[in-house]
């Protein structure tokens, strides 16, 4: 629904996916997609939890169909369980999950609170 109202060209989406995807494959990290796309194939990584000593910032879009908010609200409440210091955000409005990456002014609240968080 995304691509068609915004290219209504399929040519002009084919080449807006295309690039999507080369500027993606240039910019995410390969071995976290992969732990990842683990992750959502059913895979159980909660036993591991407890190892990671990071403070975490988890964001979800509230439509998004790939990452459905509630099960990265799950996964913050396994994380806190095990000790792991974190920070859940749902955003609300319109948007699949290639639009939340997307859309920097909605990260930007969020991602500022968790860096000010850090350095507390």
């Amino acid at each position: 629904d995304h691509l068609g109202s915004a290219y209504p060209d399929s040519a002009a989406a084919q080449a807006a996916l295309e690039a999507e995807a080369a500027s993606f494959a240039d910019t995410f990290d390969p071995i976290a997609w992969s732990l990842l796309c683990s992750a959502y194939a059913g895979c159980d990584l909660t036993e591991t939890f407890s190892k990671v000593r990071a403070r975490v910032l988890l964001l979800a879009g509230a439509t998004d169909a790939l990452a459905p908010a509630g099960r990265v609200r799950d996964t913050y409440h396994q994380l806190t369980a095990a000790g792991v210091q974190a920070r859940f955000v749902e955003l609300q409005g319109p948007g699949d999950h290639g639009t939340l990456l997307s859309d920097a002014h909605r990260l930007k609240g969020p991602v500022q609170d968790f860096l000010r968080w850090l350095r507390g």
